[in-house]
């Protein structure tokens, strides 16, 4: 009974805001900094071309796309600087946020299977001040860390039942741990021990997905997708700390290829957060989020014989989980390039974002560095 008392005291210190002070991260408060599940593609326009891409995750009726088996792979490391009241702290996130494949089955039916990370939670800070033991005031430094993520495993279908119309469905299986430790140092010349407590926080859940696109006129495509989020589950060892759900999605977008060579996208999305807040303790800040995108990718000069695409998209959207400071609001600007290498047999995608967040007197300035390798067997 006390170990499970002290595991939850650990995961409220951890979830809770007065700890994001600590962590000094804006982007990764509550259960993590959500990734957005996109391509390295669809990340150099800023999200926009996500519900087009066959390997983003977000629109199963994209996955029509696939003409033929692939294979895919992406990393993207984070660099962020956070400046809060005038102190200031730099971290670093590595993230292998997309991995999967796609087939097709049929002339009408294709297929794609993802494993994308949905929420990411790795950072590590330590906060010094004076605490009062036995009537003595000791300097202690207190350490928080946290590593793992929820992760999406996803598998799509895609229907074309004609020239204007694609239709697709998907499940989505949630899993994955969060490890987490809170330490209280002492400084070697006191007589005391630090204490360190540590828990491994278990999540699951389940989701239904279906979208389509449409092309309503010459050169316009219309996109719409969403996602319903069934029930998911917290775990400390083998207790059940808490349930809720995972969140609803609702996207709609459009895409227009009318000038030669170039592809313009915008996009809009609604992510229901807050049904996840039973898994979390009372004190932590969950709100719904929305976010609009825009982009541009363009034919570019030819390279070893194969074309260059550019991208450049800016997005705009408010993260889930509060700081202290309140609602941290994330502006984003990106830019891409990719082309096909080994005689059309692999596709290499290159994306750099710019992020800034914002949250009450707190600043987050973050490089995202994306790189995505597809190959056809």
């Amino acid at each position: 009974m006390m170990r499970r008392q002290l595991a939850l005291a650990a995961i409220a210190a951890c979830l809770s805001p007065a700890a994001g002070v600590a962590q000094g991260i804006l982007g990764g408060q509550g259960f993590g900094y959500p990734a957005g599940q996109q391509g390295a593609r669809a990340a150099g326009t800023a999200g926009a071309l996500a519900p087009f891409d066959a390997v983003s995750p977000a629109n199963p009726a994209s996955v029509s796309d696939w003409l033929r088996g692939a294979i895919f792979f992406h990393a993207e490391p984070e660099y962020r600087s956070t400046t809060t009241g005038g102190p200031s702290s730099s971290t670093r996130a590595t993230r292998f946020p997309l991995v999967g494949g796609g087939t097709r089955i049929s002339p009408r039916l294709a297929m794609g299977l993802t494993l994308s990370t949905y929420l990411d939670r790795t950072w590590e800070t330590t906060a010094t001040n004076t605490d009062t033991v036995g009537g003595t005031a000791v300097a202690l430094s207190k350490r928080f860390a946290s590593s793992g993520a929820i992760n999406d495993l996803r598998i799509a279908f895609g229907w074309t039942p004609s020239a204007k119309l694609r239709l697709g469905a998907a499940f989505h299986a949630y899993t994955g741990e969060n490890r987490l430790a809170v330490s209280w140092i002492f400084p070697d010349s006191t007589p005391l021990l630090g204490v360190t407590q540590t828990s491994t926080l278990a999540y699951s859940g389940s989701a239904f997905s279906a979208g389509a696109e449409w092309k309503a006129v010459s050169h316009v495509v219309v996109a719409a997708y969403g996602r319903l989020g069934a029930t998911a589950r917290l775990r400390v060892g083998d207790t059940l700390a808490g349930t809720g759900h995972m969140p609803d999605h609702l996207g709609l977008a459009l895409h227009y290829d009318g000038i030669r060579g170039t592809v313009l996208a915008a996009g809009w999305e609604r992510i229901g957060w807050t049904a996840m807040r039973g898994l979390g303790s009372a004190s932590l800040g969950v709100h719904d989020t929305e976010r609009m995108s825009l982009g541009a990718e363009s034919r570019g000069p030819q390279v070893a014989g194969s074309p260059l695409f550019l991208r450049l998209g800016a997005s705009r959207r408010t993260l889930p989980f509060d700081a202290n400071t309140g609602i941290v609001h994330e502006s984003m600007f990106s830019f891409g390039t990719g082309m096909s290498v080994g005689s059309g047999r692999g596709n290499i995608d290159l994306a750099v974002q710019r992020a800034y967040r914002t949250g009450g007197s707190a600043t987050e300035r973050a490089w995202l560095f994306r790189f995505g390798l597809t190959i056809t067997p």
